[in-house]
């Protein structure tokens, strides 16, 4: 027999019992160890923060332009066995924090071998407008053990800023205003206008305005380019083709970053010769 080969030809099916505790035993310690380094969890993912800058209005937490969604941005955890974030969010329709219930939204998972997919970027497209809505984030790795939830953060989405001139692919003499109109809703708390330009041909944001609001009772609003003198293209020229866009910005935090707002669609123009 095989075992009398290795123990001796003296060993008897008692003493083999004897010895099967021992086995067993040596099977459970090779077995928890593996369970050990399979049980360290990834590190709680951080939130990329929102700036108070007029010239990026698009990292961390926010509005886009196309949709009525949210944008959600983190940075990526340095754990080698990361797999996917698990995104929770919670909506404040109570108007009571004490109250509030987070519940899995999505999963998003880590795109490795291919670096032009976002994979620490969550666009939100089944956003509430006018409710405040909390998101958080876990990381995941590949034996699904899951992180302590990483920051909180919160944002209400506003009804969009409606863009009336310059409007898509329009030809516009100089000098050129921009004009625009927001609900007379008073469930926004909008109060602030950002205007961005862009010359498109050049891929170059050239300038960035930000005004109060004037207008409370659905009526338009508008602004002359460059009336501040610090536009980095001073005369637009007839060779570019341009586009614009308006960010409205509500209700800050105490750390003077907006929570609430909302972000146009960009329209294209171009300047008569």
């Amino acid at each position: 027999m095989r075992f009398q080969k290795f123990f001796g030809r003296g060993l008897h099916s008692q003493s083999l019992l004897l010895f099967m505790p021992y086995l067993l035993l040596l099977l459970s310690v090779l077995g928890s160890c593996t369970e050990v380094e399979d049980a360290v969890h990834p590190g709680a993912p951080r939130m990329v923060p929102r700036e108070q800058g007029l010239d990026d209005l698009e990292k961390g937490i926010g509005p886009l332009g196309d949709f009525n969604a949210l944008r959600l941005q983190w940075f990526r955890g340095r754990d080698a066995d990361l797999s996917s974030y698990v995104i929770y969010r919670g909506i404040d329709t109570l108007r009571d924090i004490s109250q509030l219930e987070f519940t899995l939204l999505d999963t998003h998972f880590l795109y490795s071998f291919n670096p032009n997919i976002s994979d620490t970027e969550y666009v939100d497209h089944s956003v509430l407008l006018g409710e405040m809505h909390y998101y958080f984030i876990r990381a995941r790795d590949d034996a699904e053990n899951l992180s302590a939830p990483g920051d909180t953060v919160r944002y209400r989405l506003a009804v969009k800023p409606f863009p009336v001139s310059p409007s898509g692919a329009e030809t516009v003499p100089l000098p050129l205003s921009f004009e625009w109109k927001y609900s007379a809703d008073f469930r926004y708390a909008v109060d602030y206008f950002i205007i961005q330009v862009e010359n498109v041909t050049k891929n170059q944001l050239i300038w960035t305005r930000g005004v109060s609001r004037t207008a409370y009772d659905g009526s338009a609003q508008s602004l002359t380019y460059n009336n501040d003198g610090n536009a980095l293209e001073k005369d637009l020229s007839a060779l570019s083709t341009y586009r614009w866009r308006v960010y409205a910005s509500g209700a800050v935090d105490a750390d003077g970053i907006s929570s609430e707002g909302s972000l146009s669609q960009w329209m294209e123009f171009k300047i008569k010769e």
